[in-house]
Parts: C-alpha cells; sequence; structure tokens
C-alpha cells in the first residue's frame, strides 16, 4: 500500500516522542536514519542539535542492519562513498 506524503510524515514524527524521551536521560543518543530519499524534520531539528550523532544509512540494501551495527560497535570505520548522483 502506498503512503500519502501526509502518512509518511506522521509515520517520521510519531517517533519523536521517543527520541526526546531517549535525549532528556542525558546519555549519549546516536540516531540512525535509514532512508530511501532525503529526510527533513522540521520542528524535530532542535531535539536532532541535543542527540551525540546522526548516522545515515541511505538506500542501505540487504547488508544495511549488519553495516550499521558495524559502524555502532566500531567495528569499521564508516567512509562516504555516492552510490547516486543527488
Amino acid at each position: 500500500m502506498l503512503e500519502t506524503e501526509t502518512e509518511k510524515e506522521e509515520s517520521v514524527f510519531s517517533q519523536m516522542p521517543l527520541l526526546e524521551a531517549l535525549v532528556a536521560t542525558g546519555k549519549p543518543v546516536v540516531l540512525v536514519l535509514v532512508t530511501g530519499r532525503t529526510a527533513t524534520f522540521g520542528a524535530g531539528n532542535a531535539v536532532l542539535e541535543k542527540v551525540s550523532a546522526v548516522l545515515s544509512a541511505f538506500r542501505p540494501g540487504e547488508m544495511g542492519g549488519v553495516a550499521v551495527a558495524n559502524i555502532l560497535t566500531g567495528k569499521v570505520n564508516p567512509s562516504v562513498s555516492k552510490p547516486a548522483a543527488l
């Protein structure tokens, strides 16, 4: 089922209370964005400024979960590659 833009926006922002609660604990928070397109957060930017790091997994593919886990645990050092022209 295809979502409308409004439904997509609501699903992203439905996670904001959880993110705000995690940030409020005072512990380091790494926000992992798994997206297939550009993500914007509008009013959420105040929360994004409080997280310790943001990791963008743009179109991660089948091994994306493993790659993110390896980065977060320090097994590999992330590098930038450009799979597509944006």
